[in-house]
């Protein structure tokens, strides 16, 4: 059953998921960039609220989502199938208030908040199901969001209908997406804070990783450090090894270099980086005879050391 205080909570959704590890999971295990979501139809608690949940796949290690409307998602596992007598307890999410005005010609116009973590679905942005919370604004730009579980979160700010331009900072027709604001919500009391207020430029990451020969990676990611690896920006890496990323605030990030998503995740090379405003550049060069098969942490490497051999250009 799922409760709240010791009371039933009827109409929460619960889903089968599992922890989905990221590409830098590698060598930092325990860091999750989100979860896998089963392809079967969460189902609804009732009254009482108790639910029963068919299994699919059972020899798969499935955790339990469970969120209702007002509460913070609880995640739970892994859980045998067949097990009985499971006690969800829900505990009141977050209200987080603010501001969002869009900039340049879009300013005046009503805007919409889109609060997410896992990368957005282009064809659904902004169904609230708990994975992401969507709150229009007031003619003066003022917003509110109530049930959002505590920690980092990314958001976007959008204005109502149609986009007559990119809405983002800085606008550029190669990223389909505009760069997120990450919030970061406590675990008590309410957040207040305007997402658009900019100061200063945005931190580009003009990087290369490169050897004697060409560079046999695909993706290049920023996530954030800490407790969840969410990705604020990701590009690819072309034949040279190089690429550009970008960030609107100042301070460290995880760097994340790697073959792409459908491929092997051996060759996964991670970085420390701290970016400050205008351009930042990071550059690693490699002979074809040292370049590890398994990946490399740069931040945690000796470059005087005889396994990994620093060539400049």
């Amino acid at each position: 059953m799922v409760s709240s205080g010791g009371l039933p909570v009827e109409d929460a959704f619960v889903e089968l998921v599992r922890p989905k590890p990221h590409a830098v999971e590698a060598a930092l295990p325990g860091f999750r960039s989100g979860l896998d979501y089963s392809s079967s139809d969460p189902v609804a608690t009732d009254a009482a609220g108790a639910f029963r949940l068919p299994v699919e796949f059972p020899r798969i290690p499935w955790h339990l989502r469970v969120w209702r409307p007002g509460y913070a998602e609880a995640v739970i596992g892994p859980v045998e199938p067949g097990t009985t007598g499971l006690v969800i307890e829900l505990s009141r999410g977050r209200r987080i208030a603010g501001r969002a005005t869009l900039p340049g010609a879009e300013a005046g116009r009503a805007a919409k908040v889109i609060l997410y973590r896992s990368p957005l679905d282009p064809e659904q942005p902004d169904v609230p199901d708990g994975r992401v919370f969507v709150a229009a604004t007031d003619v003066n730009g003022a917003f509110d969001l109530d049930g959002v579980s505590p920690g980092a979160w990314l958001a976007h700010v959008r204005p109502q209908g149609p986009p007559s331009r990119h809405v983002g900072w800085p606008p550029d027709q190669r990223r389909p997406q505009p760069l997120p604001f990450v919030v970061d919500v406590p675990a008590q009391g309410r957040f207040a804070g305007a997402v658009t207020e900019i100061a200063g430029e945005p931190c580009i990451l003009r990087g290369q990783l490169g050897s004697d020969e060409s560079t046999p990676l695909g993706l290049a990611e920023l996530l954030l450090v800490g407790d969840r690896a969410l990705q604020v920006d990701s590009c690819t890496i072309d034949e040279r090894g190089i690429f550009e990323l970008a960030v609107r605030e100042p301070g460290r990030y995880r760097l994340v270099l790697h073959r792409g998503p459908h491929r092997d995740y051996r060759s996964v090379f991670h970085d420390l980086v701290e970016l400050s405003e205008g351009e930042n550049a990071w550059t690693r060069w490699l002979s074809v005879a040292d370049w590890p098969r398994e990946g490399l942490r740069f931040d945690e490497s000796d470059p005087s050391s005889p396994e990994v051999q620093w060539r400049s250009r």
